[in-house]
């Protein structure tokens, strides 16, 4: 049977999503605390010690779900999702719990504000599944003490193949706007104000509010422009990386015409360059993470007369014989 491996490189770079949200949520409730006139800035261990625990927590997890996975005995980059999700979840709740954090959240959000760190603890487990790879285990013997066969099957696939439809490939490429947007934002403050006497939480927590606010506002377009990428795709048999970037930029640029009459920018280039830049690279990094999967053969033919059976291009479908009757 086919198993993911056990990679420790594979949890690091797992984990880069999660720890980028804590990090981004950690800011703005640094920032938050600094509301009330005359209250001190929270002590840079405390902060980080927070952040540790935060993303130790979700490593945890998801190894045990890994681990779980193998027991199993699935490698389904779906189940390493959702066991991501767990992990995610887990990690909000213990924080919680245990008070990793640095203020009560306000009333009524205790639900919502663990969905982005789930779904973040779901990115997590399908890029486990995706970079950890896989390998071959030998299959359990039964009773007589005779071993399965081996269920694993190595061989060169020749026929038809199309890219794989991946929610989670889907939602990788769908916050990659925001994260870049996020990175530009730090790189500004850090330039604009780095000289200043601007306290280092400011630094980080008015592009974490950036990041937030271009989650929310950006996910679901580019989820949107993500699907008619991969679909177009499918529907003109391209699968290659640079295909999936070339078709990405031109769905890009067409979603910005049309929101070009409801945008606030006054020239199209100002909405049209950002839009045809992140969807190259979205249609790319979807094409990296989905993969490759057969063209699904088509369903049975159901006929009553074997005669029917003619190929498209015989010639009895263009021409029909001639019986003299009588």
């Amino acid at each position: 049977m086919t198993l993911v491996k056990t990679s420790g490189r594979a949890l690091m770079l797992a984990l880069i999503p999660p720890a980028f949200l804590q990090g981004a949520l950690l800011a703005m409730a640094v920032l938050a605390t600094h509301d009330t006139p005359g209250a001190a800035w929270p002590a840079p261990d405390l902060v980080f010690g927070i952040l540790v625990a935060r993303v130790a927590i979700i490593a945890g997890a998801l190894y045990l779900g890994h681990q779980l996975m193998r027991q199993f005995g699935t490698c389904s980059r779906f189940a390493y999702g959702l066991t991501g999700l767990v992990a995610g979840a887990a990690a909000y709740a213990t924080s919680l719990r245990y008070g990793l954090d640095l203020g009560t959240a306000p009333p009524g959000t205790t639900f919502t504000a663990g969905i982005l760190p789930a779904m973040a603890g779901a990115l997590a487990g399908f890029l486990y599944g995706q970079f950890a790879g896989t390998e071959y285990a030998p299959e359990p013997a039964d009773d007589s003490g005779a071993a399965e066969p081996h269920s694993a099957f190595r061989g060169r696939f020749e026929g038809p193949v199309r890219v794989r439809t991946s929610l989670g490939a889907i939602g990788l490429a769908a916050v990659l706007p925001a994260a870049l947007v996020a990175v530009l934002a730090f790189t500004i403050f850090q330039i604009g104000l780095g000289g200043s006497d601007t306290p280092a939480a400011f630094l980080f927590a008015f592009p974490a509010q950036i990041f937030l606010s271009a989650l929310f506002v950006s996910v679901v377009p580019s989820g949107i422009i993500m699907l008619i990428t991969h679909h177009l795709a499918r529907a003109l048999s391209l699968y290659r990386g640079t295909e999936y970037a070339a078709l990405g930029a031109g769905t890009g640029f067409l979603m910005a015409l049309m929101m070009f009459p409801f945008s606030p920018f006054t020239a199209l280039p100002f909405l049209a360059i950002p839009s045809v830049i992140f969807g190259a690279l979205m249609g790319a990094l979807y094409r990296r993470f989905a993969g490759l999967e057969p063209v699904p053969l088509p369903e049975p033919v159901l006929v009553s007369d074997v005669e029917a059976l003619v190929p498209e291009d015989d010639a009895t479908r263009r021409g029909h014989s001639i019986v003299l009757n009588g």
